[in-house]
């Protein structure tokens, strides 16, 4: 019998991801994307509630236009409608979302209502948590 640990989105999100503020102008969120590792940049108002995601890709066709780095903020550059993922929600129900959308991660909320930011899950961590289940296996050495 198999006992796969990962069972929700909780069971797999990155809760060390940093954000950035939404009120954050354009010479901040530059230096925040030249220290990041990742190509989307998660955006929160003051109180940690998810508000939109800025795509790297977007972000290349803003910053040599210098007019807008002077006038723009975070939310302004943030694609508000961005798919969120809550924290109890199935695997493969995520699975589903990355299917229909054309991303990496996704903003992980405590509720659809308060969109609070815990964290970022990974299409590839879904995909390799699937497969161990399709498999009948556990490899700890993916976590």
């Amino acid at each position: 019998m198999m006992t796969d640990r990962a069972h929700t989105t909780g069971d797999l999100m990155r809760t060390n991801v940093e954000t950035l503020n939404q009120s954050s102008g354009m010479v901040e969120v530059l230096r925040f994307v030249e220290r990041s590792r990742l190509n989307q940049f998660y955006v929160l108002d003051p109180e940690r509630r998810f508000v939109g995601r800025i795509d790297f890709q977007d972000l290349r066709n803003l910053m040599y236009n210098p007019m807008l780095a002077k006038v723009v903020n975070a939310l302004d550059m943030a694609n508000t409608n961005t798919p969120i993922v809550l924290v109890d929600q199935t695997l493969n129900s995520v699975f589903e979302l990355f299917q229909r959308h054309n991303v990496d991660s996704l903003p992980v909320v405590n509720d659809a209502h308060e969109r609070k930011f815990l964290g970022v899950i990974e299409q590839r961590d879904v995909l390799r948590a699937l497969h161990r289940k399709v498999d009948g296996h556990i490899d700890d050495s993916c976590h």
